[in-house]
């Protein structure tokens, strides 16, 4: 069953991607707008630190890790590989692909990790500022968590993360510097 659902959603993707090619002709291929030249920020190899404290869906710890991004063919996407070394002794692994949707008019990221998770965040831009919010369950609560990256030069960034149970009251819990090494 699984591989007959893997080739019917093949299928479906190839048609999807030769229907817009055929729809798209010979016309000049898209171009990035500034909006996805936003995302060239981070394109580079970036270092990581960081420390959250107790919450109702994860332990307090400490964690480094290494990552890159790199432009997508196009340049209308970039890539992510990151890996997380926690002061618990955990290793996590992770890609997440990044993009503008002009449709929404915020950027989207779908990321999966070496512990099964997955999600898919969407994220606005002011000035120097990426702001996205997600839900989360634990204990069969949802929390919303919250997610501010403020830029401080090109090589350095800080960010920290709240949850919320109601959306209006925030409760700090996270924070992390990232600095580009080239």
């Amino acid at each position: 069953m699984k591989k007959r659902t893997a080739l019917v959603l093949w299928t479906v993707a190839i048609t999807l991607i030769g229907g817009v090619a055929f729809a798209q002709g010979d016309s000049e291929p898209p171009k990035p707008g500034p909006e996805h030249k936003e995302l060239g920020y981070f394109v580079g190899d970036w270092t990581t630190e960081g420390e959250a404290k107790a919450t109702p869906f994860s332990p307090a710890r400490k964690w480094s890790g290494a990552y890159s991004y790199e432009w997508l063919p196009g340049e209308f996407f970039i890539l992510r590989r990151l890996e997380s070394n926690f002061s618990d002794g955990a290793t996590v692994k992770s890609v997440q692909i990044t993009g503008y949707d002009p449709e929404s008019k915020m950027y989207a990221s779908y990321g999966v990790n070496s512990r099964g998770g997955s999600g898919l965040r969407k994220t606005t831009l002011t000035k120097d500022t990426w702001t996205n919010i997600r839900e989360q369950t634990a204990g069969g609560k949802t929390f919303k968590i919250r997610t501010t990256l403020k830029l401080h030069s090109p090589d350095a960034f800080d960010y920290k993360q709240e949850y919320s149970e109601d959306g209006k009251s925030w409760t700090a819990f996270a924070h992390a510097k990232d600095t580009k090494v080239k």
